[in-house]
């Protein structure tokens, strides 16, 4: 009887304990793993349909992000994988995508003022929302050697977006014809997560960058994504969680290592700058909800242990140990003769029924970018295939 009721009490407590930091109460999880189920599969070659996109490296239309996908009300799947020029991308199922014409689904304003948050833009995560408009994070870059004397001389003929003085920051836009186009959101609503210092000319690329996609979590009817964020000044280094229950309307807010009570605003608008307490130092790149585990499943790169990762979570602040899916190598790790570098991971189901493909059911894929290589030994980096590989999934 004692045991009974000393187990009662603290899953009462665990109970408690979830209500008090606004995490959903923990449920009894199936063990779930993932392993690789079979050979790798080209998603899209590498080649230049769209002449016009060029900046000084070469093309614009090439992907350059981890892969998305939405299905909008008209059925229609939506595929988001390029660079700032923001080209659209369509797909029948997800084994393969095309090009859907030439015109940017919304442009980069390259904004000199970096107060605005409007320099570069790449969208990274779409989301259908239950009134057919489709709310999407994105990626904000803001290059300060194309406009900054002190930046120019900094980069001492380096590429803009590779050196120092480069202002990373993450905004919002919407659409109201099924994905096919978009605007910023203005107000307190564009900005969702920008860093707690101003740009200078002595800095370093830093911010708050590069986006998971959104899950929607059934269980406290929030909505979720993990964002990275650099070391500077008093924000730690590694990925962080933010939620809210309207996007778009109600703010993003972050975990500070107490609850989701940060919202990171930035220096510009007013307000003390908040930062966010890291969960994880490794970069989580894509969040899956799992109905038949009860889990959420988080996959990205790990360069540390030389390839793609998973992790578990129930309440996505709490995550399981990383377990390696397959071994790869980044470009700044690649040497000539190496297996080419890849990039950019996701997991997508393309058997999900969510809009959002938020969901893994039994037939996930990890899908990433894979550069080719020269025979001369280098690695042509405006050369990319987007390429996937089928995941078979275990629940016990």
């Amino acid at each position: 009887m004692r045991i009974v009721l000393t187990k009662i009490v603290s899953l009462l407590a665990a109970g408690l304990l979830a209500s008090i930091l606004g995490l959903a109460p923990a449920i009894a999880a199936s063990h779930l793993s993932l392993r690789i189920a079979g050979p790798e599969e080209v998603v899209l070659p590498a080649g230049v349909a769209c002449q016009a996109f060029r900046d000084a490296g070469g093309t614009l239309d090439l992907p350059d992000q981890p892969m998305r996908a939405i299905r909008n009300r008209a059925g229609e799947i939506r595929v988001f994988a390029s660079a700032y020029a923001n080209l659209p991308f369509k797909s029948a199922n997800l084994s393969t995508i095309q090009h859907d014409g030439c015109r940017p689904m919304m442009q980069s304003p390259l904004d000199p003022d970096p107060a605005r948050y409007a320099g570069r833009n790449w969208i990274v995560a779409p989301y259908p929302m239950p009134n057919g408009t489709i709310y999407a994070l994105v990626h904000e870059e803001y290059w300060g050697g194309t406009v900054d004397p002190l930046c120019k001389q900094r980069l001492n003929g380096s590429a803009p977006w590779s050196g120092p003085c480069v202002y990373l920051n993450i905004v919002a836009a919407r659409s109201i014809d099924g994905g096919k186009s978009f605007l910023p959101l203005a107000g307190d609503a564009q900005i969702v997560a920008a860093r707690p210092e101003r740009f200078t000319s002595t800095m370093n690329r830093a911010g708050y960058r590069d986006p998971s996609n959104i899950v929607f979590n059934p269980r406290d009817k929030y909505y979720y994504f993990i964002l990275f964020a650099d070391r500077g000044g008093p924000q730690e280094l590694g990925s962080c969680i933010l939620r809210t229950r309207a996007p778009g309307i109600e703010p993003w807010l972050a975990w500070d290592g107490q609850g989701f009570n940060a919202r990171l605003a930035g220096p510009y608008r007013g307000g003390t700058p908040r930062t966010c307490m890291p969960i994880t130092i490794l970069s989580l790149k894509a969040l899956l909800w799992d109905p038949k585990s009860g889990q959420i499943v988080g996959s990205g790169m790990d360069m540390r242990a030389g390839g793609f990762f998973y992790m578990t979570s129930t309440d996505l602040v709490h995550w399981s140990p990383s377990t390696l899916l397959q071994k790869a190598v980044a470009s700044n790790h690649w040497v000539p003769g190496g297996p080419p570098p890849i990039a950019y991971p996701s997991m997508l189901d393309p058997t999900s029924s969510s809009p959002a493909f938020d969901t893994i059911g039994d037939h996930p894929y990890i899908y990433y970018v894979k550069f080719q290589t020269t025979l001369m030994g280098k690695i042509a980096g405006r050369q990319r295939d987007i390429v996937r590989v089928p995941l078979a999934i275990q629940r016990n």
